[in-house]
């Protein structure tokens, strides 16, 4: 038994010997070394199914804008009742511009409504717009805030629409009533000089202006009782300041508690100033060196002169100046300024 297994030993090692070198005698190969087993990866996370959406709701169509009124009352300007005016601003001076319009949506949060201007023919946005109607004669006042309609007569005078289309496809314009004393002559005084016809001016609903009725009796100069000057400073010691035709809004009591609230007829602003005075047609025996006087800004040549119309003497700013000499057709204020004696007032 013994025997047996060193004789399986003896042609085991003879075997193994010889299949390790081979024929040529040469040493195998080294077997290449086992690539090193990846550790398995994650499993891919698999694809989210993507929760159903909702259908889209069919495009909503294109709303048509509001078609142009085609029809109106002369009396009314041609104007229906849901027509408002809007304007990029509120009126202070001078002039606005405003244009007739749909209103979309009401006022917000931030006051800002959304309209269709007949005029610009496109939506806008304001937060200045307000509804009108036509003025009575006996309405208008000075002070009060006017719209019309940016056309003219032959005359210059600003008058009505005469259709439908004249009304919504032109601008319309506001500014302040200065002086109601034309209206014999077939117009009210607006600040600018402008004029317009009293049945072709609008109010504005919800107007706070002062509405002044008072009216005295005029001046050479076109100024009456109710006519102050309103300046923005005192009267100047040296040099000259400027002052505007006024008219107070409290005629009953002008300067009460040392203040005043003016509207200015050169522009149609109304001011609150401290700074006001009477004045009355200077006489001769005024002019003398020193004296305050104010003049009127109106010149022809190199000489200042007195107005020759109402509405020269409302629209032009005077300036407060002293005499240096007077000479027997004019007078030489501080700065050189030659006047015409008879342009010249001063303070009551």
């Amino acid at each position: 038994m013994q025997h047996r297994s060193q004789l399986v030993r003896t042609n085991f090692i003879i075997v193994s010997y010889w299949l390790a070198v081979g024929c040529g005698g040469a040493a195998a190969p080294e077997p290449a070394a086992p690539a090193a087993t990846a550790a398995p990866s994650a499993p891919a996370a698999p694809a989210e199914t993507p929760a159903p959406t909702a259908e889209a709701p069919p495009s909503a169509a294109a709303v048509p804008p509001p078609a142009m009124p085609t029809q109106g009352e002369p009396a009314n300007h041609f104007l229906d009742a849901e027509t408002w005016f809007t304007s990029n601003a509120g009126y202070d001076a001078n002039l606005i511009y405003a244009d007739p319009a749909k209103q979309l949506t009401p006022p917000g949060q931030d006051g800002n409504a959304k309209f269709w201007s007949f005029f610009s023919k496109k939506e806008t946005t304001s937060q200045h717009f307000w509804k009108t109607r036509a003025a009575k004669k006996e309405e208008l006042a000075v002070g009060q805030l006017a719209l019309m309609l940016n056309k003219k007569n032959g005359e210059g005078v600003y008058v009505a629409p005469s259709s439908v289309k004249e009304a919504y496809s032109l601008r319309w314009w506001i500014t302040r009533i200065v002086s109601v004393r034309p209206l014999a002559e077939g117009f009210v005084l607006l600040a600018g000089n402008y004029r317009a016809a009293p049945d072709a001016i609008r109010v504005l609903e919800g107007d706070t202006s002062p509405s002044i009725e008072k009216q005295g009796k005029e001046d050479a100069h076109f100024l009456a009782e109710e006519h102050w000057f309103a300046g923005r400073s005192e009267l100047p010691k040296k040099n000259h300041a400027y002052v505007d035709p006024a008219v107070p809004a409290k005629p009953a009591a002008p300067m009460e508690g040392g203040e005043g609230r003016f509207v200015l007829t050169t522009s149609g602003k109304i001011l609150l100033t401290s700074h006001a005075w009477q004045t009355r047609i200077a006489k001769r025996a005024d002019l003398k060196k020193g004296q305050l006087v104010f003049a009127p800004d109106i010149k022809s040549g190199n000489k200042y002169r007195a107005p020759k119309s109402r509405a020269e003497s409302l629209a032009a700013r005077w300036f407060a100046v002293r005499v240096e000499t007077l000479d027997k057709d004019s007078v030489t204020v501080e700065g050189n300024y030659q006047v015409a004696p008879d342009a010249l007032r001063v303070a009551k």
